[in-house]
């Protein structure tokens, strides 16, 4: 595979984020095994949906945080238009991808990684790619992602692999297979946020 289509880009290192998943969601309840689709209780409280594999998804995130998701989208904005304008940025399909995405408020939301918890092999199957940024504890765990989208033998499959750490973006192709490996223990009590901004094909 050639560097154009690797599965994942970081595209920067200072994205500055300054409130505190913790303290935003330490109201919400915790939703398990909804795993068909991503499922938002009708009340329109934020909450977490957690998956058996071993992520949690917020729910009813923009409806109660649109101003923090007004943030999060404005500073996605701004780096797009600093992109733009440098005649450096390598040739890549999820740099294209990015450069070209039209960036809604609405498409920004919150992933949490409990600490000491891997998250089993898995493809999304509601985006095929995401924008996350390092919010909290970003540098506990280590993605894997291969280049299909295929689960069987996972770990038997060419891996790559990449740390993230508070303030990075990465685009990822979500639409592969991929892990997530912790490198702290439960006791640690250091939970892995990263907000993440939804791409399905549909928008490019």
């Amino acid at each position: 595979m050639n560097s154009y289509d690797v599965p994942f880009l970081k595209i920067s290192t200072n994205f500055s984020i300054p409130w505190d998943p913790e303290v935003m969601t330490e109201s919400f309840a915790e939703i398990v095994g909804k795993e068909n689709s991503p499922f938002s209780n009708a009340a329109g409280t934020p909450h977490w949906q957690t998956y058996n594999i071993g992520i949690s998804f917020a729910r009813n995130f923009y409806i109660n945080f649109k101003k923090e998701c007004a943030e999060v989208a404005n500073q996605l904005i701004e780096l797009q238009n600093t992109l733009r304008k440098d005649t450096t940025t390598p040739k890549s399909k999820l740099y294209d991808i990015f450069l070209k995405l039209k960036i809604q408020h609405s498409n920004v939301n919150l992933i949490r990684i409990q600490s000491g918890i891997n998250v089993l092999p898995h493809y999304d199957s509601t985006r095929n790619y995401a924008i996350n940024i390092g919010l909290k504890n970003s540098n506990s765990c280590v993605t894997y992602i291969t280049t299909d989208g295929s689960t069987d033998a996972y770990w038997d499959k060419p891996q790559y692999s990449y740390i993230t750490y508070d303030g990075d973006v990465y685009i990822v192709a979500v639409k592969n297979a991929h892990a997530v490996k912790t490198l702290v223990e439960k006791k640690d009590n250091s939970n892995r946020y990263l907000m993440t901004y939804n791409i399905h094909d549909r928008f490019l």
